[in-house]
């Protein structure tokens, strides 16, 4: 593994070491940033990908905000899949992937196979 993408990784669970699940949860119905209409399509097939390859462990799957800030999904080493919105001048905010922000992306007809995490089922109302 490269130096750069160990310390990626190494970061990034850092943050997920020291945040609160609550931190890492957005409630359905918070408006959050979107993937751009002529993103979905390519988008929709990384995030597949994701999802069916275990061994994958973090990739960027869109850009939004004329490229400022990258849309990415990373596995943690317990195998939790977070959204990570990587913006510039902001640096990395993670989230627990849910269904509610798959919906961005994917209707119930072409939606894949995910459960949400368990750790969020407390925040459910």
């Amino acid at each position: 593994m490269m130096r750069q993408q160990y310390n990626t990784f190494r970061t990034l669970e850092e943050k997920i070491e020291n945040l609160t699940d609550f931190q890492m949860y957005i409630r359905p119905g918070t408006v959050c940033a979107e993937v751009p209409e002529p993103y979905i399509k390519g988008a929709r097939q990384i995030v597949c990908r994701f999802l069916q390859h275990n061994d994958m462990g973090l990739t960027t799957f869109a850009h939004s905000s004329g490229g400022a800030r990258q849309h990415k999904l990373y596995r943690s080493r317990r195998g939790d899949v977070f959204l990570i919105y990587s913006e510039v001048g902001r640096g990395d905010r993670i989230f627990y992937l849910t269904k509610y922000l798959l919906m961005d992306l994917f209707d119930e007809d072409n939606m894949p196979a995910f459960e949400d995490p368990p750790q969020i089922k407390k925040f459910e109302i």
